[in-house]
């Protein structure tokens, strides 16, 4: 009976560390993406911050985007500007930043609550981002 529980707990390991490998990967390759495109403020901010990796990324995405005035704060609210954020995609529609942007861009309205809350606009260009890693 020891012997099995024994077994178990190994492949659970064994399991464990072939899932945090692949999610590592996943990130490195997305967190690569946003390092070619949007340059050394960037990395910058990714080296400084503490926070974990998928919120790293998304966290300095957001502070790139400040810089750029596309995120701008509203009522004590970080939101997006639409206007700014389709000019910035399109701009930059030759990268992969720039592409997922217009995606996201392309998927809402101007009502869209993507636009109400900076973390939003940040989580849909994550997700396009993390797509064309796993292709």
């Amino acid at each position: 009976m020891m012997g099995l529980n024994w077994q178990v707990l190994c492949l659970a390991a064994i399991f464990a560390i072939g899932v945090v490998a692949d999610n590592n990967a996943l990130i490195n390759c997305i967190h690569g993406k946003y390092k070619a495109d949007l340059g050394s403020n960037y990395e910058t901010c990714y080296n400084r911050s503490r926070a974990l990796r998928p919120e790293r990324v998304k966290s300095c995405y957001q502070e790139e985007m400040k810089i750029a005035d596309v995120v701008v704060t509203k009522d004590r609210q970080m939101t997006v500007d639409r206007q700014k954020f389709g000019e910035y995609a399109q701009t930059h529609s030759n990268n992969n930043i720039g592409k997922a942007m217009k995606e996201c861009y392309d998927s809402t309205t101007a009502t869209d609550d993507m636009y109400k809350e900076a973390a939003r606009a940040s989580q849909c260009v994550f997700e396009k981002v993390k797509a064309t890693c796993r292709n």
